[in-house]
């Protein structure tokens, strides 16, 4: 009898287990269902941004795309961020050049040198940008990538003239991803540069535009960045998008 008294509690907390883990499991496929799809509507949103800035400027197809691929590799070999992190910071760089949509297009595509009150105007994207996305949760603790990208270790970058640093790890990253992408891709006053003479460049800008610690992680990952900038090019010779004039690999 007493056997039975002291039984029939510990048969009902185990049943209450069974069931309080049964709900807590669906609760929590729920909260993954409802997260997937919000990173598949945030996804989606972005990459309708980025289309937008690329019909303003058709020589910048894929530029966003290969700055986050880039700078997403430079970003796991520090092992500073962890995986919330690394995709927050994937969006961040994604939308890096937003706010050239607040830049006129004769700007943006203009074949010679800017004049001194172009570019004026052009530093004032970060600004434009980063405002545009501060209300923007899965972004917000990395809109220092989008305001800062233009900083330069040396303190002669824009829009601000950061110096060290005082400039945020993540823009740091972004900012040698934005460089190599943009010496490697054709633009409307000049063709790409060779990728062997990008990389050097990058090295030369070791602890005067760039990080000097990131240029030695950007030596270490290189190879995979090539790998990254063969599988734009190899899918624009498949689609008729716009090639680098004189690309070499």
């Amino acid at each position: 009898m007493r056997d039975s008294i002291v039984s029939v509690p510990s048969i009902i907390v185990f049943i209450l287990g069974i069931i309080s883990f049964i709900i807590l499991h669906r609760f929590l496929s729920y909260v993954e269902a409802v997260k997937t799809g919000y990173n598949q509507q945030l996804d989606g949103i972005v990459k309708g941004i980025i289309t937008t800035l690329e019909l303003k400027d058709p020589y910048t197809r894929g530029h966003s795309e290969r700055v986050a691929e880039y700078a997403q590799i430079l970003a796991k070999e520090s092992n500073q961020f962890n995986n919330d992190e690394l995709k927050s910071f994937y969006y961040a760089c994604l939308l890096h050049d937003i706010g050239k949509v607040n830049i006129p297009d004769t700007i943006l595509t203009k074949p010679g040198k800017l004049t001194k009150e172009e570019f004026e105007l052009i530093k004032t994207h970060p600004i434009v940008g980063a405002k545009a996305v501060e209300d923007v949760e899965e972004i917000a603790d990395f809109m220092d990538v989008i305001l800062h990208h233009h900083e330069r270790w040396d303190g002669k970058g824009y829009p601000i003239g950061l110096k060290g640093d005082t400039i945020s790890f993540a823009a740091r990253i972004t900012a040698i991803a934005d460089a190599f992408d943009a010496m490697t891709s054709s633009r409307s006053y000049r063709s790409a540069l060779p990728l062997q003479e990008a990389y050097n460049r990058v090295l030369e800008g070791k602890g005067t535009q760039f990080d000097p610690q990131l240029v030695e992680l950007f030596i270490k990952v290189y190879p995979s960045w090539i790998k990254v900038y063969d599988s734009y090019n190899y899918e624009n010779n498949i689609t008729g998008g716009v090639i680098n004039e004189n690309p070499q690999t």
